[in-house]
């Protein structure tokens, strides 16, 4: 940990709301790396929590860590408040539901200077002994190599200040997709994102059931405001409108078309599953590696129909979040 009277190199930002169960193992990693680190600085800011977590963590870890309470805030202004409350060259974002090892920030560094980057993180890393839902899900997602690349999560991020600011941090107004929208700025102001995957976090708070699973793509679905400008829509917005059309066309198949019956369950069953099949296709094929082609199905159907309730809800409150709530 720093020194009194020395400057930081590294702003720690833990945000956290209603997570007693893996916010005091996760923010003791965090302090354990940084007093690794030596010149790090750790800054908690909880959201009002009602479920203990705020006293356990003033409880265990006040000693090593600043503790902020800001009840009722986005996650993106919680991130922003605790960057306000550092001051280290460097910042580092760290979700208290995931895990780092004590040399998490010598390996940020290190990634950052050998690819001359601005940012570095990497997708969150699976914990161990996965659900099958989490590890169906990561396979599709996981980068097979490191690179230049347009997004990385909030939750496993660690970007030079001056970067930062100098596109004005995280949208404060913006409910969930707050980390692909600051990507989408940096990149425009010809800032360097590196994807490293030795800079790496375990993420605890994955779903675990598909029910779970559908409630998590529905929140992180309205953020699609904020990655889309005007008739520029993000692709994961246009491929579930996509998604909408070809249900519809097989809807209208089935009960418009003289088909015999076989033919009408045919276009009617079928369709509904091309885009989530060519999605499928098209992560497995990037990724390099073949996962369960029947589990990515249903997931991605699932993703899409998340995301077409997603953009109808007028409002966070119509997908049973509060309006400013942590996004996790």
């Amino acid at each position: 940990m720093t020194l009194p009277g020395e400057r930081p190199t590294i702003t720690v930002v833990v945000p956290t709301r209603d997570r007693r169960e893996t916010a005091v193992p996760c923010v003791a990693a965090a302090i354990a790396a940084a007093r690794a680190y030596e010149r790090a600085e750790v800054v908690i800011v909880d959201n009002g929590s009602v479920d203990g977590t705020y006293e356990l963590l003033r409880e265990r870890h006040a000693e090593h860590a600043r503790l902020l309470r800001r009840p009722d805030r986005t996650i993106a202004a919680l991130r922003n408040i605790g960057v306000s409350c550092g001051s280290g060259r460097y910042l580092s974002f760290i979700d208290s539901d995931c895990l780092v090892a004590p040399d998490y920030f010598h390996r940020a560094i290190e990634a950052l200077a050998a690819a001359k980057a601005d940012a570095c993180g990497s997708p969150y890393a699976l914990p161990d002994r996965p659900h099958w839902l989490e590890r169906s899900w990561h396979e599709l997602h996981a980068p097979p190599c490191d690179g230049v690349t347009r997004y990385l999560p909030a939750g496993n991020l660690v970007i030079a200040r001056s970067a930062f600011d100098a596109v004005g941090g995280f949208r404060d107004d913006l409910i969930t997709g707050e980390d692909a929208e600051l990507g989408r700025r940096l990149t425009q102001a010809g800032f360097r994102l590196y994807l490293a995957r030795d800079v790496r976090a375990v993420h605890l708070g994955n779903p675990k059931t598909l029910r779970q699973f559908f409630v998590t793509q529905l929140w992180h679905g309205l953020g699609w405001r904020g990655t889309s400008r005007g008739w520029a829509l993000d692709r994961p917005t246009l491929m579930a409108l996509a998604h909408a059309l070809t249900c519809l066309a097989g809807l209208a198949a089935a009960v418009f078309m003289p088909l015999p019956l076989a033919g009408a369950l045919t276009m009617g069953l079928g369709l509904p599953w091309i885009v989530p099949a060519v999605t499928a296709g098209f992560r497995m094929q990037r990724a390099g590696r073949a996962s369960n082609p029947l589990a990515a199905l249903l997931l991605y159907q699932l993703y899409y129909l998340a995301r077409l309730c997603a953009m109808l809800a007028r409002s966070p409150a119509d997908v049973g979040r509060p309006a400013r709530s942590v996004s996790e």
